[in-house]
This record gives C-alpha cells, structure tokens and sequence, in this order.
C-alpha cells in the first residue's frame, strides 16, 4: 500500500507479468478507477550504479 483513505487506495506491485495480471484481475471486482503499468525497469540494489 503506498495511500489509503476511506475510500481509496493506491498499491504499487512489482514482479513479473503474470504476477502483476493476476493482482489485477484480483481486484477488479473492488473496481480499478486508474491503472499505470511501466513496463520493465532496471535498478541495482546497494551502492551500485548502472552504467
């Protein structure tokens, strides 16, 4: 959970596609109003940079 409120909620979810389908189809029946998906990002964990 990132926000919730009485009425509303926003959930950020990571995990592969499939993963991310089935949360959704899971809460569809509570109704999704807004839905953003990025697509893949790539972060390093630790004091790691990308180069």
């Amino acid at each position: 959970m990132v926000d919730v409120s009485e009425n509303a909620l926003i959930v950020e979810a990571t995990g592969s596609e499939d993963k991310i389908d089935s949360l959704i189809r899971l809460l569809e029946p509570f109704g999704i109003l807004e839905l953003l998906k990025s697509g893949l990002v790539a972060m390093d964990r630790g004091s790691k940079i990308i180069k």
